[in-house]
């Protein structure tokens, strides 16, 4: 009679363990945990499933997430078909249901990974499984609470280094700590590895290797929580107003160290001022590409170990002062001539 119900009013909104969601997702769920407990193998299947209606019915009527994890956890596997919780290639096998998704991930959120974290969102309020491209047309794969679908963020939208200030949990002392949060926040939604996003960041691959020790900092510190829920607003933010500046084209373009250079130099004689030095290219280069010269082209990169990286970020503050004029003209001057435009102001930063 429930599952009749349910079918017959499928686009009513109804609620299943304290989530909110239309009726055919909780008959789909109802049927999910069916095939978990009896199967559908053998010539008893038939018995099996009357006998375990009574437990699929027990776990979509707990009041709340706390319990009804609980009482699914007794019934899926984390590692099973129907929810699991692993990024792996079953994940992207079959469509998942988000409720049972959900229940999973609140119940067993303290034992995933930091990276498992930031692929279901663990930080939202509603965490769930990543976007599943194959499956973006299938109704049941969403709940409506999570508003319309959305992937991981485009690495159009995401500098090298993350904005100064926009996750005050990790200290900025160290460049790998503003690229380790560019890092999860690309990887938020995402069962990407951290090498691939690293190079669509333009960073060595090696960074990944960088990522595993902010996590244990964080961990230690009783900050990692607070870490997610950052990035998550961060995220939400972005997805909903994105920054006015392509950072991939930026990064392409800001390979080209001859165009800075050019840049720079046609700037300098367009306004009457001497010609930029190599400190000040650097730091152009900084604010033309969203990046930690620590991690740019050979010609001007400076080890992050090093006197003179030290000295460079010191003088950060000075240079834009100094040269501010000279770098706005150079950017309209690559913007105008190069073969990719340069849209959008020369630096932004979150509001």
């Amino acid at each position: 009679l429930l599952l009749n119900e349910l079918a017959t009013h499928g686009d009513k909104h109804t609620s299943a363990c304290g989530v909110t969601a239309r009726a055919e997702v909780i008959a789909h769920a109802f049927l999910e945990l069916l095939d978990a407990t009896a199967g559908t193998r053998d010539k008893h299947t038939a018995r099996d499933l009357a006998a375990h209606f009574p437990t699929a019915l027990r776990v979509l009527r707990q009041p709340d997430t706390d319990t009804g994890g609980r009482e699914a956890a007794r019934v899926l596997s984390p590692t099973g078909p129907h929810a699991p919780i692993l990024v792996n290639t079953d994940l992207a096998r079959r469509v998942h249901n988000p409720i049972l998704g959900a229940l999973q991930l609140h119940h067993h959120a303290a034992e995933l990974t930091p990276a498992t974290q930031l692929t279901f969102r663990v930080g939202s309020p509603a965490p769930h499984y990543p976007g599943q491209e194959k499956h973006a047309d299938w109704p049941l794969l969403r709940l409506d609470a999570l508003g319309p679908p959305r992937g991981p963020l485009a690495p159009e939208r995401i500098p090298q280094t993350l904005w100064p200030g926009t996750v005050p949990c990790l200290a900025e002392s160290s460049p790998h700590h503003g690229v380790v949060a560019a890092l999860a926040l690309a990887r938020l939604g995402s069962t990407r590895p951290f090498g691939l996003i690293a190079f669509d960041l333009a960073l060595p691959t090696s960074m990944a290797n960088q990522v595993g020790s902010t996590w244990k900092l964080l961990l230690r510190g009783g900050t990692w929580p607070t870490f997610l829920a950052d990035l998550n607003t961060l995220y939400d933010r972005l997805a909903d107003d994105p920054p006015p500046i392509n950072y991939r084209d930026r990064r392409i373009l800001g390979e080209d160290t001859d165009l800075i250079a050019a840049a720079l130099t046609q700037a300098a004689d367009t306004i009457d001022v001497p010609h930029p030095d190599l400190p000040s290219q650097r730091r152009f280069w900084e604010l033309f590409t969203g990046g930690d010269i620590a991690y740019g082209p050979a010609q001007l990169q400076l080890p992050p170990a090093s006197t003179d990286y030290a000295t460079h970020v010191a003088e950060r503050a000075r240079v834009d002062e100094a040269h501010m004029p000279l770098f706005r003209r150079a950017h309209q001057i690559i913007h105008e001539n190069a073969a990719i435009r340069a849209d959008g102001p020369l630096t932004w930063q979150p509001p």
